[in-house]
């Protein structure tokens, strides 16, 4: 027989977590930072599945200027999530808060990313942003993968198939790639208009 599975009801916070929710918040409005942040951690150790407070709290500890205890507080309340907009959430405040160019924020961003392929396979910008990741960290194996299931879900995304022809090309496997730019010719030839198609002479050559 067919199992079926029911998604986990959510606790109600307890009258404990919601006074000191209360307090962080009356905190915060009288910016008094040290006091929100004391009460968020003792919220945060009653109900720690909240990613909302860990947010919160990484948004009191950027006001006192400690930006990496942010992320980690970022990355220890999102841990858990199942929903993917926290997931997104968390990418956006590392692209504004962390140096792009460090390995520890590219990796957390990376890890982000997989997460949310976890949740979501179908997510095209994570798969896509992913094989960026991967590109810039020399795994050409894993990018090709991400690049050929990119196309898989979208035959004419143009910026997967380039991405696809230079990794196949440093892998030697350029005749892996014919298939999808067949798929990507046959699309454009039956759904594009001549004056507006994405099949121009840098992708015929």
């Amino acid at each position: 027989p067919r199992v079926v599975q029911r998604k986990r009801k959510e606790a109600e916070p307890s009258v404990e977590f919601r006074k000191l929710n209360a307090k962080v918040t009356a905190a915060w409005i009288a910016q008094d930072y040290d006091t929100a942040l004391h009460y968020g951690l003792e919220a945060v150790k009653l109900n720690p599945d909240v990613f909302e407070l860990h947010g919160t709290i990484a948004e009191i500890l950027i006001q006192q200027g400690r930006k990496d205890d942010a992320i980690g507080a970022l990355i220890t309340g999102v841990h858990a999530s199942g929903k993917t907009d926290n997931w997104w959430y968390v990418v956006n405040r590392l692209e504004e808060l962390g140096d792009p160019n460090l390995n520890d924020v590219r990796d957390k961003l990376m890890y982000c990313y997989t997460s949310i392929l976890r949740l979501k396979g179908d997510d095209l910008q994570a798969r896509k942003l992913r094989m960026r990741g991967y590109i810039e960290q020399g795994l050409l194996g894993r990018a090709r993968n991400d690049a050929k299931k990119c196309l898989q879900m979208d035959p004419g995304d143009v910026d997967a198939l380039r991405y696809l022809a230079e990794i196949s090309a440093n892998l030697d496997e350029r005749q892996q790639v014919a298939p999808f730019f067949k798929n990507f010719v046959d699309k454009c030839m039956h759904n594009d208009s001549p004056d507006n198609t994405k099949l121009g002479w840098g992708m015929l050559n």
